[in-house]
């Protein structure tokens, strides 16, 4: 677990640890919400494939955009607050950093389940928050390597988008000097 809580400190400040049985999570509790989540995030958009509407894109920016008052500390808030913020941030991040990756390879050319997906993210928040309640240091365990899946998650999404951005970017420029060619 020492390799874990040094990998986790370069990417967290590590205050406010879940402790589990005597386990302590190498990683702070919004920061278990931020991995936790984009692991579970990832699984459920590549097996759901919840279309991006504009409905889908402001509910995932929004998920989003709720931790700025709680990141800032502008908002008193505890424990589960910070796991649930953690979360929904999770959720969100993950949806736009596989959202270009997956339309190059066409993976929402097929219109998901968003009902099941939409519901899926929100039984997920309190499963999560029971578990990082749960006093079994083997939960704690499984935990942190879930959260490790995610931080790799993060990663392989980023070189995802770092290998298709010019071709999406090429794409853009293309049409809009064919719009202008009209």
């Amino acid at each position: 677990m020492d390799t874990l809580s040094w990998l986790f400190a370069h990417v967290c400040g590590q205050h406010h640890c879940w402790v589990m049985g005597g386990f302590v999570l190498p990683l702070c509790q919004r920061c278990t919400g931020l991995y936790v989540g984009g692991t579970f995030a990832i699984c459920w958009i590549a097996a759901l494939r919840p279309f991006p509407s504009s409905l889908v894109l402001w509910i995932h920016g929004l998920m989003m955009l709720i931790m700025a008052p709680f990141g800032y500390h502008l908002v008193a808030h505890g424990a589960s607050v910070r796991m649930i913020t953690g979360l929904l941030f999770g959720f969100g991040l993950t949806y736009y950093l596989a959202l270009n990756p997956a339309i190059r390879v066409g993976a929402f050319e097929k219109r998901g389940n968003n009902v099941f997906y939409w519901a899926g993210l929100l039984l997920f928040i309190p499963l999560a928050l029971l578990a990082v309640h749960s006093q079994a240091s083997a939960i704690g365990v499984a935990i942190a390597a879930v959260a490790l899946v995610g931080l790799a998650t993060y990663v392989v999404l980023l070189i995802l988008n770092l290998i298709v951005l010019p071709r999406a970017m090429w794409d853009i420029v293309k049409a809009m000097v064919m719009d202008r060619a009209r």
